[in-house]
């Protein structure tokens, strides 16, 4: 993910596209794959140095987005490490998918905020302050073993605000409703794993330690108006 997002265009030879590719070496010639894979080829330049980018954007009022990258592609050491911060809407979590999560599934809180995303582009309703920083290393070690290396810290903040009226014409009677929520969601991701491999011809072996951490809060308010005056307040802290 991180790597077809952030290699610079040219930098890259051509994209393949692998059919039936079985990564592990040992079932090559005993177990057919109908996986597909993509190879990244790169340029010979994009394997000399460090390749560094960056892009920064200001506006108003107090709007903001900044990338910096840094890259390597050398044999022995490879690395995409990156710094993502902006507060225009872009959803920098998407880009922090966890493959070997397991089945590590957090229970369903019983209370939530009651706030729902409208049907538009996140882009055009989310209102956030969010900042990511993403190491990822690749180290080629003695007799045939790799170590991968994949970290990130993700501090997302959300602003949701919300309002609904609505009036019902009775017989006898006029019953009218209203309401408006203001909510705050923070999120603070902490997540690293380590993957050690050697895929060989006569054995594989992949080990992954994962150590991650995801707290969040949800603040709330709630002010209902009908026949009956309502007000909520929530504040639920995660672990």
């Amino acid at each position: 993910n991180i790597a077809t997002r952030g290699i610079p265009k040219d930098m890259v030879s051509k994209v393949q596209v692998l059919e039936n590719h079985q990564p592990v070496n040992v079932l090559k010639d005993l177990e057919k794959s109908e996986s597909a894979a993509m190879n990244i080829v790169l340029k010979d330049k994009a394997r000399i140095k460090i390749i560094g980018t960056g892009d920064a954007a200001l506006g108003t009022p107090d709007v903001y987005n900044v990338t910096a990258n840094a890259m390597l592609f050398r044999k022995q050491v490879k690395f995409i490490n990156y710094v993502k911060m902006n507060n225009m809407g872009v959803d920098n979590s998407d880009e922090t998918f966890n493959h070997f999560s397991g089945d590590n599934v957090q229970p369903v809180s019983i209370l939530n905020a009651g706030t729902g995303n409208p049907d538009l582009l996140k882009k055009r309703y989310l209102f956030n302050n969010v900042g990511l920083v993403n190491v990822n290393n690749l180290i080629n070690l003695r007799h045939d073993y790799q170590l991968r290396i994949n970290a990130f810290y993700l501090w997302d903040r959300r602003y949701q605000s919300s309002q609904f009226s609505s009036v019902y014409f009775l017989p006898n009677d006029t019953i009218s409703y209203a309401e408006k929520q203001n909510a705050q969601i923070i999120n603070n991701t902490f997540n690293t794993q380590f993957t050690l491999v050697a895929n060989k011809k006569d054995y594989y072996f992949n080990n992954v330690t994962v150590l991650e951490n995801t707290p969040s809060r949800v603040l709330s308010d709630l002010q209902a108006t009908s026949n009956n005056n309502i007000i909520k307040h929530l504040n639920v802290l995660l672990r």
